[in-house]
């Protein structure tokens, strides 16, 4: 029967069965095929010790004590003493029903993107415009329009700018509203 390795310094002399045997249940992988190479499965072995020595140590040791390696079956069960409450509350967590995740809410269908082509003022409005900016005289120079009606390409033939900008903060604002076709 194969020996269970548990202190890296006894890795060197031992048998290759030996260092598969130790990999298989420090690691908890009965199904592993084993090493083949010698040097590999030392350096293997060794990592796991210190994994397993790692995960003992974070179970608690005495004060002053080194951890020992201990297989993935040990450290398997509660760490916790038994009647102490970290016990009882390990025992509750681990037969509580794992969270699913909720569903997610199917995307909805985003709205086509309207091109501003033709605008009309409302004369109404939830904002006050700068006097002096640029918003501002767009809007005014829509509402002196004729019908109060405006498109985009004479507002921008007349302002020398793209105005799509300030005219789609205009509509947000409640200023203006996109008209389909402009009125001859």
């Amino acid at each position: 029967m194969p020996t269970l390795i548990r202190d890296r310094h006894a890795v060197r002399g031992a048998e290759l069965e030996d260092l598969n045997h130790t990999y298989r249940e420090l690691k908890g992988q009965p199904d592993h095929p084993g090493f083949t190479n010698r040097a590999a499965a030392e350096v293997q072995v060794t990592m796991a010790i210190m994994a397993a020595e790692d995960a003992a140590g974070h179970r608690g040791v005495a004060k002053g004590a080194q951890p020992v390696a201990a297989t993935a079956q040990e450290l398997a069960g509660n760490p916790y003493q038994p009647g102490t409450m970290s016990h009882r509350l390990h025992q509750e967590v681990t037969q509580q029903q794992p969270i699913t995740p909720r569903a997610k809410a199917a995307a909805e269908p985003s709205a086509r993107r309207v091109v501003i082509r033709c605008v009309r003022a409302t004369f109404a409005g939830t904002s006050n415009p700068q006097p002096n900016s640029v918003r501002n005289s767009v809007l005014k120079f829509i509402q002196a329009a004729p019908q109060a009606t405006c498109t985009v390409a004479a507002l921008e033939e007349h302002f020398q700018q793209p105005v799509r900008g300030y005219l789609q903060k205009l509509i947000e604002k409640g200023h203006l509203t996109i008209v389909e076709e402009p009125q001859q």
